[in-house]
């Protein structure tokens, strides 16, 4: 009965697994669309403080081709 209750148990944490994360997500969306645009912005702009702020002192940005920019100070 113990492994009847634990395996019912399992099988709704696991269904609800996709909706935790999906509502994880949209709420996290607009900060993430937010920080999307600024970065789109400081880029059409030249803005570096702005375009490097999201990484940290020794963040690394890999570019669409592979490359590498190691540091917040190089982005």
């Amino acid at each position: 009965m113990r492994s009847v209750i634990l395996l019912a148990t399992a099988a709704l944490l696991i269904a609800a697994g996709p909706s935790w994360k999906a509502q994880a997500l949209a709420s996290a969306a607009p900060y993430i669309d937010k920080a999307n645009n600024e970065w789109t912005r400081a880029i059409v702009t030249g803005d570096a403080d702005v375009m490097s702020a999201p990484y940290e002192p020794n963040g690394i940005f890999v570019g669409p081709d592979g490359s590498e920019v190691r540091g917040r100070d190089a982005v």
